[in-house]
């Protein structure tokens, strides 16, 4: 039964590295999910100011609509790459999901075995102490009386060996 009782705290310490485990990669995915935001919004700030400013100069400046295709084409690459980038984070965020969803079901099975598992069995575990120890205070007290019975028989033999040998001397 101890084994028992070992080998499911064993289980629930590991359960709990494995929480601690998955808590700490989600908060690493998280730190990097808003490192990336903070790049995407930069990089969209700076292509908005970028469309403002080629937006004032095509009406007055028509002739010069190839390096403007061009400068377009660049943006275009950009706003690729952040696309990419976008749904790398969006397939990162999937799985931090999916790692949280997979936590939350390993914590609940974990409550669920600790509520009918384990505190079922500690409870009797404690319940048998309670009797081991009320068993060990009724031997204290039969060893105790059969050590004063010891003691008394022992002093009758003394006794009764005395008085034969004053009945010899007599």
């Amino acid at each position: 039964m101890e084994e028992k009782v070992m080998d499911l705290l064993q289980q629930l310490v590991e359960g709990q590295k494995q929480l601690f485990e998955g808590q700490k990669q989600l908060f690493e995915g998280q730190e990097q999910l808003f490192a990336g935001q903070k790049q995407l919004v930069a990089e969209q700030k700076k292509t908005n100011e970028r469309l403002d400013r080629l937006e004032g100069r095509m009406d007055s400046l028509e002739g010069r609509m190839d390096s403007l295709e061009g400068r377009m084409d660049s943006m275009e690459g950009r706003m690729d790459r952040l696309e990419g980038r976008m749904d790398r984070l969006e397939d990162h965020v999937a799985r931090i999901d999916k790692r949280l969803d997979n936590l939350e079901q390993r914590v609940t099975k974990t409550e669920v075995l600790l509520e009918n598992r384990v505190l079922p069995q500690l409870q009797l575990l404690a319940e048998g102490h309670t009797a081991l120890a009320d068993r060990l205070d009724q031997m204290d007290e039969r060893y105790a009386k059969k050590e004063d019975v010891e003691v008394l028989r022992l002093a009758v033999q003394h006794h009764t060996e005395e008085i034969r040998t004053i009945k010899e001397a007599i």
